[in-house]
C-alpha cells in the first residue's frame, strides 16, 4: 500500500471518527492521533521533530482495544493503517 492509500485511509478514519457517538474529549484525542500519524508519515526519519513511533503505536493499540467491540469499521481502518506503516518501516 502506498502513502497515498494511507492518506485516503486516514481521510476515511476521520469520517468514521466524526460519525461515532463519542464524547468531545475522545473525539479530540482521535483527531490528534490521526494528526500524529500524518506527521509521522511526513517527517524525516532522522529529524528530532518526528513523533515517537512507539508512543503512537501504543496509543493506537489502546484505542483499538477500547473501541473494537462497538466500532469495528473504525478499528479495522486503524489497524490497516498501522500495519501498512509498519511494513513501510514508519
Amino acid at each position: 500500500m502506498s502513502k497515498e492509500q494511507v492518506y485516503q485511509d486516514l481521510s476515511s478514519l476521520l469520517n468514521e471518527i466524526d460519525s461515532l457517538p463519542l464524547e468531545d474529549a475522545e473525539r479530540r484525542r482521535l483527531h490528534g492521533l490521526v494528526s500524529d500519524i500524518e506527521q509521522h508519515l511526513d517527517a524525516d526519519p532522522e529529524a528530532d521533530s518526528a513523533p515517537d513511533g512507539q508512543d503512537m503505536a501504543d496509543t493506537v493499540e489502546e484505542m483499538v482495544t477500547r473501541l473494537e467491540a462497538d466500532h469495528p469499521a473504525f478499528t479495522g481502518i486503524l489497524r490497516r493503517i498501522m500495519n501498512t506503516l509498519g511494513s513501510m518501516g514508519v
